[in-house]
């Protein structure tokens, strides 16, 4: 026949003979198996043998197959074969595969891609492979599989059978162009393993760091919302207290008038009535008029300690230039009986500052003291008082110009010591400079909620504020 004549006249055959029946024999070399499934290299031609019993030949051995011919396309196609071992030869050296010499009919290849993915289907192991912007696949008998390190990404190099798809069908992008057939794992080896960083890391890392914000996101909000509780806690807690310590005031306050009104009025009110009720008999010489006036006086100092107490207890009387006002007044009417000159002086302006009724009584009464040690220790013929105001300090200045006095040789006597013990009530200071027969100037300080105080005056007369003379 025309077909047999062609057959056993291809160059590098080993067709051993034929019949007109297309029974053929031919020599040549396993390369893989698929249980009675051969693939047998003839020279140059790849043979796919179909055996009528199951034999066990290994890729190498050089068999002598005889079989019916069944057609030829990529393979010479042989069926009902039957075959014997001839011995065994090493496996030829595998021809490159590239994409541009995928249609060749030269069976045993090696091939370079990049795995994609892989997945077992039966008895067989596909891994999906890439060559540039095409796909192929690599088949491997799941028994001969052990535990293999291939990660999704690699780039691998396989030996194998080639198969080319069937001739007319050309597979979509998507498909596989073509096949090979994997004879065991050692066929397969790694060129490069895959990058760290890769799209799947890439979104396993972002969607951690969202599950991280957002669980952030969270904390910030229950801290935020312990953070309020808190503060409204705290707020109810400095709210508390501060009405406990207004409460304490106040009945500090109050105990503190009760005892003046207790001292001060029960001792003159004793007085009032002893002189308005002593016996004519125990003093013959004391006329009436003098008892008058003696009462008349007591009820005059009762009126002004009066005066005192609402003064304290007015509102009105907490700023600083209320409370100057009311101890300059204090002072010229009591130096009026006196005959010694009152020299007033009192800035332009005030700081808004308020100070509470027990740092006012406790300042009234260091500036009175002050006032009578001049006068009753210094003898002076003229006494200035002088007001000082700045953001962080009010300042008092008693200034005479009278005897004076050595402060290193006075320890105790004229009032220093409990001036000093009184101003030191309110957090104040006292400083105290005379010098003998050149007079005294007692300095009392009232820190307010700024820096530093001013420097006491060098003389009597001071620039810039108002003068007011009796």
């Amino acid at each position: 026949m025309a077909g047999l004549q062609e057959l056993t006249s291809q160059p590098g055959s080993n067709i051993v003979s034929s019949d007109g029946f297309r029974q053929i024999k031919i020599s040549a070399q396993v390369l893989h198996d698929e249980g009675r499934t051969y693939y047998l290299l003839d020279g140059n031609t790849g043979v796919r043998v179909l055996l009528d019993r199951p034999a066990h030949f290994l890729p190498g051995d050089v068999v002598e197959v005889t079989g019916l011919l069944a057609h030829k396309n990529q393979f010479l196609d042989m069926i009902e074969a039957t075959a014997s071992k001839r011995g065994h030869l090493p496996l030829p050296p595998p021809r490159p595969l590239t994409l541009q010499n995928a249609t060749d009919s030269f069976p045993w290849v090696s091939a370079e891609g990049t795995l994609v993915n892989f997945k077992d289907e039966g008895s067989k192991r596909t891994l999906e492979m890439q060559i540039g912007l095409k796909r192929f696949s690599a088949e491997l008998q799941s028994d001969l599989l052990p535990q293999v390190d291939w990660p999704v990404g690699s780039r691998l190099k396989m030996t194998g059978i080639y198969l080319r798809p069937v001739d007319g069908q050309n597979p979509p992008e998507n498909e596989n162009a073509f096949k090979i057939l994997l004879n065991a794992p050692s066929a397969v080896a790694i060129i490069a393993r895959p990058p760290w960083w890769t799209l799947k890391h890439a979104l396993i890392i972002v969607g951690l760091l969202v599950v991280g914000l957002a669980l952030t996101f969270i904390w910030i909000s229950l801290l935020h919302r312990q953070v309020e509780h808190r503060t409204l806690q705290w707020k109810n807690e400095i709210s508390k207290r501060e009405k406990i310590e207004q409460e304490r005031i106040i009945m500090e306050e109050r105990a503190r008038i009760s005892r003046d009104l207790h001292d001060d009025f029960g001792s003159k009110l004793t007085q009032i009535s002893m002189l308005a009720w002593w016996p004519e008999e125990s003093s013959e010489s004391e006329k009436a008029g003098d008892r008058l006036h003696l009462i008349g006086e007591k009820s005059l100092q009762m009126i002004s300690a009066l005066d005192e107490v609402v003064w304290m207890m007015n509102p009105k009387s907490e700023t600083l230039s209320s409370f100057s006002a009311y101890i300059a007044g204090y002072v010229e009417e009591f130096l009026s009986k006196t005959g010694i000159t009152c020299r007033v002086e009192v800035p332009g302006s005030y700081p808004e500052k308020i100070i509470t009724s027990e740092v006012r009584n406790n300042l009234f009464l260091s500036a009175k003291e002050a006032v009578n040690n001049a006068v009753r220790h210094g003898k002076p013929s003229q006494i200035l008082l002088k007001f000082v105001a700045s953001d962080n300090v009010f300042t008092i200045y008693v200034q005479d110009n009278g005897s004076g006095f050595d402060p290193l040789e006075v320890s105790h006597g004229n009032g220093l010591v409990n001036l000093q013990q009184r101003v030191r009530k309110f957090g104040g200071t006292c400083q105290i400079q005379s010098t003998p027969q050149a007079g005294t100037i007692v300095t009392l300080q009232l820190p307010l909620p700024l820096e530093n105080p001013p420097a006491p005056p060098s003389s009597l007369p001071a620039a810039g504020y108002a003068r007011f003379q009796t």
